[in-house]
């Protein structure tokens, strides 16, 4: 008779590779569900500006998911809305309509109508709504495609004139604007009540401070504007022609910039009343697209159409940007 005796040693060879690999994978899941518990709850709002837009994400287990926001049954799409202060029952609206070239400002009623105050060949981003009713976004050109029929021209009934920047007066729109800054977005108030249109100059992601005025990136660094005042000053100077890729936290506190020669993102903190305090750094490497502060502590960098890193922002102990996770992007 003959007998197959697999050796002893054999056994035990493949016994240690069983708990080799399950090993591996319980250390997998427990850095998966340590990334998990760091990533922020799936309220939080994670917004990448693209193309002048705002792509709105949730976090959901250990992935950022696209939120296309409600859609209405006429096809409308609302982008981003903000309680209206003259009436509670609206909403200040920024939408998209199919077949339509950019997108539209107004003010939506219960009824589901929509009164469109500004639309034209631009897309818009970062609604701010202040207490006396205007409306502060900005506005950058839409690619090419079908064009819409504008409600108001953007440049308004009296066609005020831009506020400027450090360096004078630019139009974001005019032929004469600088090279270096003629793709720039461009920052509007519009009053829902009365209709009017301004320009605040170049800028985008406008942020509400509780004393009424608004932050935003420019191209001459951070800028402070007094809508009702007409006054805009800058308040952390960091001059980039890199459009689109800072970021201010929701709370206006943090910006997170470009350095002058691209080769890094500058983070930095915004008291008021206070000289801008650098907190460190990130370099910038050729894969990150865009930047999104979700609070005054963390940021998204987007790596790619699927791919995000989670941050820690720097601290007084560790000066550079520390990755906790990396999470892919369902779009």
């Amino acid at each position: 008779m003959i007998t197959n005796k697999i050796p002893r040693v054999t056994f035990i060879i493949i016994g240690v590779l069983v708990i080799l690999a399950l090993a591996f994978f319980a250390y997998k899941l427990f850095i998966r569900q340590q990334a998990s518990a760091s990533l922020p709850s799936s309220d939080t709002a994670v917004a990448f500006l693209e193309a002048g837009m705002t792509e709105y994400y949730y976090v959901e287990g250990n992935e950022l998911v696209r939120d296309l926001g409600p859609i209405r049954e006429d096809g409308i799409l609302i982008r981003e809305s903000a309680p209206s202060p003259l009436n509670a029952d609206d909403e200040v609206v920024l939408f998209s309509i199919p077949g339509e070239r950019g997108m539209f400002m107004g003010v939506a009623h219960p009824d589901g109508t929509i009164d469109a105050l500004v639309a034209g060949e631009t897309n818009k981003a970062g609604l701010v709504v202040l207490s006396d009713g205007t409306a502060v976004f900005a506005a950058v050109p839409a690619p090419a495609g079908v064009t819409a029929t504008p409600v108001l021209d953007e440049s308004g009934d009296d066609n005020v004139a831009e506020m400027g920047s450090a360096s004078g007066p630019v139009d974001a729109t005019a032929s004469s604007a600088p090279a270096e800054v003629a793709g720039f977005p461009q920052l509007l108030a519009v009053n829902i009540g009365t209709r009017a249109i301004s320009s605040l100059g170049l800028g985008y992601s406008p942020r509400l401070l509780e004393d009424g005025s608004v932050l935003a990136i420019a191209p001459e660094g951070v800028v402070s504007l007094r809508v009702a005042e007409r006054e805009r000053a800058v308040v952390l100077p960091q001059e980039s022609s890199v459009s689109l890729f800072g970021a201010l936290s929701p709370s206006g506190s943090v910006a997170a910039l470009p350095s002058p020669d691209n080769a890094s993102i500058e983070f930095y903190w915004l008291s008021p009343g206070a000289l801008p305090e650098s907190i460190g750094f990130l370099d910038r490497t050729p894969g990150i697209v865009r930047l999104s502060l979700v609070d005054d502590e963390h940021l998204f960098v987007r790596t790619g159409p699927a791919g995000a890193t989670y941050y820690q922002l720097p601290t007084e102990k560790l000066p550079v940007a520390t990755p906790v996770a990396i999470v892919p992007i369902i779009q």
